[in-house]
């Protein structure tokens, strides 16, 4: 997820967010910390805890950006257990438009506005406020 989408969720979670704990090596996570991961989505999943999903979709973001097979599952069912469905709409349109465009991923020219440096008082409106 995106730093605005992490600190969504982890607000909705009742928690702060810090750096993963993870390695963030270039190969996959070992078994014993996927594991971890895959345990706590299974067990959020089954007792309904929403929090808890979107948690254990945090910790496999990582992965599934790394491309892990595993990662990218857990990262899209503890999304959708978390009810997040719209997260998961939205990072496979993203997805989708950078596989289609791949000359195109540079990183924001400097001064831009980005989610992360946007103003925190900035709202955005959808429709115009009708005047009388």
């Amino acid at each position: 997820l995106e730093p605005a989408g992490a600190e969504r969720v982890a607000s909705l979670a009742n928690v702060a967010v810090a750096p993963p704990r993870l390695e963030t090596a270039e190969t996959p996570a070992s078994s014993d910390k996927l594991a971890l991961i895959v345990g706590a989505a299974i067990d959020a999943a089954a007792k309904g805890i929403a929090g808890q999903s979107a948690l254990a979709a945090l910790a496999a973001a990582g992965l599934a950006e790394k491309g892990d097979p595993v990662g990218e599952t857990v990262l899209t069912r503890s999304l959708a257990a978390a009810g997040l469905d719209d997260v998961i709409r939205r990072r496979t349109v993203e997805k989708a438009i950078a596989a289609m465009y791949p000359a195109a991923q540079q990183a924001a020219p400097a001064g831009a506005i980005t989610p992360t440096s946007a103003p925190l008082d900035v709202k955005p409106r959808l429709k115009p406020k009708r005047s009388t």
